[in-house]
């Protein structure tokens, strides 16, 4: 197996946060290989790698969750007075 590109993991990762804060829903693995121009079947061999890496959660279709959606996701509650 040819050893994979950190180029294309990076490319991969930025597409699916990109895509995330533009429409607010995570890209299937076609939509990431279409917005990439990387093959489907690439798409899925990173994704698989990239969570082996620990750089994000991959449970198949549009189970995608990156640490930086995460640090997105981050809510804040306060108390209202009134």
């Amino acid at each position: 197996m040819r050893k994979l590109d950190d180029n294309r993991k990076e490319t991969i990762l930025s597409y699916i946060d990109e895509h995330y804060s533009q429409y607010n829903e995570i890209p299937t693995v076609r939509e990431i290989a279409e917005g990439t121009g990387i093959a489907t079947t690439s798409v899925h061999r990173y994704l698989n790698a990239l969570q082996e890496a620990g750089e994000l959660e991959y449970k198949g279709h549009r189970g995608i969750n990156t640490r930086r959606m995460d640090m997105e996701t981050v809510q804040y509650s306060m108390p209202v007075l009134g």
